[in-house]
């Protein structure tokens, strides 16, 4: 009877270990996941603050005429 008992509880906590780990890996993913988008965010504003510097035309329409009205 006892036997049974111990194995109940090994198995009990294997779960738990098993469980733990699962949740840490997660938690890991989700940090670099979010760790990912801040950096590209940051990219794009460089990449727009660049674009902005050069005096590059901003209206979207592909004239540019340098018109300001």
């Amino acid at each position: 009877m006892q036997s049974a008992k111990d194995m109940a509880a090994s198995a009990k906590v294997g779960m738990e270990k098993t469980k733990a780990t699962l949740q840490e890996k997660k938690e890991m993913a989700t940090e670099k996941k979010d760790a990912r988008i801040d950096e590209a965010e940051l990219r794009k504003r460089e990449a727009q603050a660049q674009h902005c510097n050069t005096g590059a035309d901003t209206t979207g329409t592909g004239f540019g005429t340098g018109n300001t009205y």
